[in-house]
């Protein structure tokens, strides 16, 4: 019943109000099986590419309704949300604006060859004087076949920093063929993305 599959065509109806849909996943939510689950977060997950706000609404309901197995559901059926920096879905899995300072950003090469790769470093420093949970993101700017700019959201990492309290990240993004992207040459654009907010970028030039 969900309304979009990989693999199969969209159910219109469904996509257009999922109100049914969603009735019949607050039956599903609290059962035992862990596929039956995995089926309620696949549905929602797709539900929020359309209607996301129904979805918030439906999990901060069935948040204030309790029950052992809604924090799962909700940190699960929500990855679309907080991966595109939803302000609505990190407040419900506890995350809030970030009172942080992103310092030391280094980008290299600037010219990445295709099939080669390009390394981001930088540095994260809480201004909190509490603990925060940040889920930090970064964010690919690719050139489309029109020149213009198209960007796609990378996991990074989720942490737990104190007061006070820096953290170095590394990381290495490959450019290489796959089957969901045509690569462009041009200037692209590489970002950080901290609890949904951008804190820090810089452009890159991919030669093909």
């Amino acid at each position: 019943m969900r309304p979009r599959l990989p693999w199969d065509s969209r159910l219109g109806p469904f996509i257009d109000d999922p109100t049914p849909v969603i009735e019949l996943l607050g039956f599903l939510k609290d059962d035992d099986s862990l596929y039956v689950r995995r089926s309620v977060d696949n549905n929602l997950n797709d539900i929020s590419k359309d209607h996301p706000q129904v979805v918030l609404n439906t999990l901060k309901r069935w948040q204030s309704e309790g029950g052992d197995r809604v924090g799962w559901i909700i940190r699960h059926a929500l990855r679309g949300l907080v991966k595109e920096g939803d302000p609505g879905a990190l407040a419900l899995i506890g995350v809030h604006k970030p009172l942080v300072t992103l310092t030391r950003l280094r980008l290299k090469p600037r010219r990445v060859e295709f099939g080669n790769y390009i390394s981001v470093k930088f540095e994260v420093e809480s201004r909190s004087r509490k603990l925060q949970r940040l889920v930090i993101d970064y964010i690919v700017h690719f050139v489309k076949s029109n020149v213009k700019r198209s960007p796609k959201v990378f996991k990074l990492s989720i942490r737990k920093l104190n007061a006070g309290e820096k953290v170095y990240i590394e990381r290495r993004h490959t450019f290489k063929p796959i089957t969901t992207r045509k690569h462009y040459s041009g200037k692209h654009r590489f970002e950080i993305q901290v609890n949904g907010v951008i804190m820090a970028g810089a452009d890159f030039k991919l030669v093909m």
